[in-house]
């Protein structure tokens, strides 16, 4: 009967919990490891992608590479904390129309880490110029999530003849100083990053994902989780110096911490994305910047935190391209 079958299933799964909790900790991260960059790499090949490394006036940038030979080439930015494999479910879609161009944010990832910089808007707007000059990448449609979102604002701003279009999601760079938002909690000495227990990444998680968190198997989860514990402290400097001592969001240094003002200087069209349940930046923030940006339009995803390109992939790749295509491309 289904309701045996049910008690079997249930069964079945606890001794199977069971086994796993009696493995080492430190034996299930390896072997996590050694998954997850089986994953990656297999993965990678799924999508055509190269993996490659530019050097710009202060290090190297990792980034990914699916040349289709297509017409129209794609730039995406990741976010804080992110990496540039993590955009594979959306890529995997992109890529059967545009070529792809996925690098690792400075201070992330494989690209280079330098302990005396500061990581604002501005450093990645010159870090990120070099890098398209270095790849000779002359036109590009740029999108990209969180910081991402906030830095693909800044390059827009600095080559406004490069960007074709741009699609910021749930982004960084404009700041409600009344609104409740991560800014409130990182200007007060709450740092989400600074992630010390296996408990505290699912609150990371729920606090970054709505409903349908990206499947993660065990084993390969014990080497995530572990992975971004030991980059807490990195994290924690990197926003630190960034912030260098703002204590509230009245502050007149927040003015030079984001784009508020720079936003109507945008020409190029602009689409922006957001999930209603974002627990990081309130959505409302879309339609505020819907009325600075001259050429924008907004759309905010129903029932999506803070990343939908991972946690609704086709629903943000089937938007954009809409937009795009409504651009003639």
């Amino acid at each position: 009967t289904q309701e045996t079958c049910e008690v079997c299933m249930s069964n079945g799964l606890a001794i199977i919990r069971r086994c796993y909790e009696k493995i080492p900790p430190d034996s299930r991260r390896k072997f996590g490891k050694i998954l997850f960059d089986s994953a990656v790499k297999t993965r990678r090949k799924i999508l055509g992608a190269e993996e490659k490394s530019t050097k710009i006036s202060d290090g190297y940038v990792s980034w990914l590479h699916v040349d289709n030979h297509c017409p129209e080439t794609v730039l995406f930015l990741h976010g804080f904390g992110d990496n540039k494999d993590n955009f594979f479910d959306a890529a995997r879609l992109l890529a059967k129309n545009y070529n792809l161009v996925i690098p690792d944010l400075p201070g992330f990832g494989q690209s280079f880490k330098p302990v005396d910089a500061v990581y604002d808007l501005p450093a990645y707007g010159k870090w990120l110029s070099e890098f398209l000059e270095s790849i000779e990448l002359d036109e590009f449609h740029l999108a990209g999530n969180s910081l991402g979102g906030g830095i693909a604002l800044q390059l827009t701003l600095l080559n406004p003849d490069k960007v074709k279009t741009l699609t910021v999601i749930d982004p960084a760079g404009f700041v409600g100083v009344d609104d409740d938002s991560i800014y409130q909690e990182l200007v007060s000495g709450r740092n989400i990053f600074k992630v010390n227990s296996a408990q505290e990444f699912e609150s990371f998680m729920d606090r970054v994902f709505c409903k349908k968190r990206p499947f993660i198997p065990p084993f390969i989860k014990d080497h995530i989780t572990h992975d971004f514990i030991s980059r807490g402290e990195w994290h924690e400097y990197m926003i630190a110096t960034t912030l260098s001592g703002v204590t509230s969001l009245r502050d007149d240094r927040v003015k030079g911490l984001s784009l508020n003002e720079e936003l109507p200087k945008i020409g190029v069209p602009t689409l922006i994305l957001w999930g209603d349940n974002d627990t990081l930046f309130p959505h409302k923030w879309a339609h505020e910047m819907c009325t600075l940006i001259p050429n924008s339009q907004a759309h905010v995803f129903s029932d999506m935190g803070h990343s939908v390109q991972m946690e609704r992939p086709s629903h943000f790749v089937s938007v954009y391209e809409t937009f795009l295509g409504a651009q003639g491309v």
